[in-house]
This record gives structure tokens, C-alpha cells and sequence, in this order.
């Protein structure tokens, strides 16, 4: 069972929206110094570096690590700005502290309570006095759904289709199945399939876990544009302050 994206790292940015980046992009205006955690295949950690923020990247995955080195490499004024390190979220240890850390569609990724602390504990470290978290979870997305068309997207001249599906295992844990094919015209030429498990916590869990280490929450969106967070949103973004 894979908890990320080993098999399919390659398709990941085809299907992530990219309505995050000019927020966080945003966000610079307070800060010059950034952790993304999570951070995959640099989608957020480039753009960051060009606006002229220093960031350190933390990612384990061996696929994702190959994704993004090959991505910053195409943006040499990014690249000197931009650390990356290999290691986990609970785990890594920089000795500094930042002005600002992101955690982008990664919370989901945590599966225990015990590890949701240790990696909230170690990123509040990490940050200055008044230094801003930023993440988000999919709280409106714990729901059974079979596997179904989730959008195409073209990649040179070839046509990638997803596919999602998801089944909640118990109160803790859900099941979801990505599959993706990869076309050129009518002839498939790769499928490729990846089962991960994402854990569940509810709005309540959270604000206890973050009250619990010390942050303080400042404001809870539903999406990237500001709108604030209702229940039944897809997903819930907070900002917090240590």
C-alpha cells in the first residue's frame, strides 16, 4: 500500500489546481524565509523562489525527488533559492526558524494522531515567534465513491486521463485509488494504478491538535480565493500563528 505517489509522480502536476499559488505567492509580502513541506514536485517551492522568498523543501519520495529536481532545473534564478532536503515532516531538523510554513495537500497524508503531533510539534520549531502555518485537508472529501472519471489533460502529444475512487475503511482511515492512462490518439500506451490510505480528522480534532502545540488559528477558508470556510466546503484551509 503506497501513501503517496510512487508509480504516478510523473502526472501529478497535470491534475493539481494551481489556484494555491498565487495566495501563498501572496503571503511573501510577511515573509522572506519559507518551509514547504511535502513538497513534492516543487509546483509550489518555484514560484515562492521566483517572487524572491528562500525556501527549503522537505520530501521523502524518491519519485517526487526526481520530479522536482528535474522541474527546478529549468529555472536557474529559482534553483539558488530553493534547499531541498530529504527527509520526513516529523523528523527533519534545520537549527533555524522560518517566517512561514506550508503544508499543501499533505495533512491528509498523516494517519495517526501521534504522528499529526510530532510533525505539528517539529514544524512549530521551525518557525519564528509569530511565524504563519498554512495548510489544508480534504474534509469534504471522506465519503465511499467508485471509481470514476476525475478530468484529461494533454502531456506533449500525448492525452492523460484520471481516474479516483474512494472507500472510508473506519473513522480513522480512507481508502482512495488513482488510475491513470496514458494515450496517444485511440492506443493506450501506459496504465499505471496507486492505492493509498489518508487519514481522517475532524474540524474539532484539528483546532485541539493546533491548541494543544501552540498555535493559534487566524483564519479558516474554503478555497484559495478567500472565500471563509463553511461546513460541507471540499476542503478546509487554515492559517495559524505560532
Amino acid at each position: 500500500m503506497s501513501s503517496g505517489y510512487e508509480k504516478s509522480a510523473k502526472f501529478y502536476d497535470l491534475f493539481t489546481a494551481q489556484d494555491d499559488i498565487a495566495y501563498l505567492v501572496g503571503l511573501i509580502t510577511h515573509a522572506d524565509t519559507a518551509l514547504d513541506i511535502g513538497a513534492g514536485t516543487g509546483r509550489l517551492a518555484i514560484p515562492l523562489a521566483l517572487s524572491g522568498m528562500e525556501v527549503y523543501c522537505i520530501e521523502q519520495s524518491p519519485a517526487m525527488i526526481d520530479v522536482f529536481v528535474a522541474n527546478v532545473a529549468q529555472y536557474p534564478e529559482a534553483e539558488e533559492k530553493i534547499s531541498l532536503v530529504r527527509d520526513n515532516a516529523a523528523t527533519f531538523d534545520l537549527r533555524r526558524q522560518f517566517d512561514l510554513a506550508l503544508l499543501v495537500d499533505i495533512f491528509d497524508h498523516f494517519l495517526t494522531e501521534q504522528v499529526r503531533f510530532e510533525v505539528f510539534q517539529n514544524i512549530h520549531r521551525h518557525l519564528k515567534r509569530d511565524g504563519v502555518l498554512v495548510f489544508n485537508t480534504g474534509i469534504g472529501w471522506v465519503m465511499d465513491s467508485p471509481l470514476s472519471p476525475a478530468g484529461e489533460a494533454k502531456m506533449g502529444d500525448f492525452i492523460v486521463r484520471r481516474e479516483i475512487g474512494r472507500k472510508v475503511l473506519d473513522e480513522n482511515t480512507m481508502e482512495v485509488l488513482l488510475a491513470f492512462e496514458k494515450l496517444y490518439g485511440d492506443k493506450s500506451i501506459i496504465k499505471v494504478e496507486e492505492t493509498m490510505l489518508v487519514g481522517i480528522m475532524d474540524r474539532p480534532g484539528i483546532m485541539k491538535l493546533l491548541n494543544e502545540i501552540g498555535f493559534r488559528v487566524v483564519r479558516e477558508l474554503g478555497n484559495y480565493e478567500g472565500k471563509p470556510y463553511e461546513d460541507g466546503d471540499e476542503q478546509l484551509i487554515i492559517e495559524a500563528v505560532k
